[in-house]
């Protein structure tokens, strides 16, 4: 590659790194209108002092996509060193988003500027060559010593049926509050 194409190259990383959107683009997603507003709400609370941002969206508008599949490997080139606790309804969906994150970041290492460290294997808890670590859990699970600089909740409630129980909403409140009051988010 000629100092041109590296400088070019040196560029769309740099990009790449920047912009969520432009992450998104890279990996086959072309963002509509409501994921453009979706990433902006991200980028903007990211740099801010807030604590918490709520998203909402009906379903099927891809808010798992861009908040537990995209954000986490653009948040680690970003942030080497931190670690995300990213949290949904079951095990098996928290393996899920952390597999595809994981493999992300294997397939595009060298763009981000990140690495996996080589005992990384597992779907749902798995570090970086820097430190940096993911961890993805059930609702419900013990997080108990995990500090996380970002936490992820993405679908606590796997049906509709437990979205409208009492019962089950408060012990997931009850779960959420344990894991903040105890600085694992």
């Amino acid at each position: 590659m000629n100092r041109v194409g590296a400088a070019a190259e040196m560029v769309r990383r740099r990009g790449l790194r920047r912009s969520l959107a432009e992450w998104a683009k890279h990996k086959g997603f072309e963002p509509a209108k409501h994921h453009l507003l979706i990433i902006n709400e991200i980028e903007s609370f990211l740099l801010s002092e807030e604590e918490v941002l709520l998203l909402f969206a009906p379903p099927d508008s891809a808010k798992s996509t861009y908040v537990s599949v995209l954000l986490p490997s653009w948040y680690m080139a970003n942030h080497p060193t931190h670690s995300i606790l990213a949290a949904t309804h079951s095990v098996e969906f928290a393996e899920r988003w952390g597999r595809r994150v994981r493999n992300d970041i294997a397939l595009d290492a060298n763009l981000l500027g990140i690495e996996l460290a080589r005992d990384s294997q597992a779907a749902a808890r798995w570090s970086l060559a820097s430190g940096g670590e993911y961890y993805g859990v059930g609702a419900g699970v013990g997080i108990s010593g995990f500090r996380a600089d970002l936490g992820l909740g993405d679908d606590f409630f796997g049906s509709r049926e437990d979205a409208y129980s009492e019962t089950v909403r408060q012990k997931r409140w009850d779960w959420y509050l344990d894991g903040s009051n105890s600085h694992a988010w």
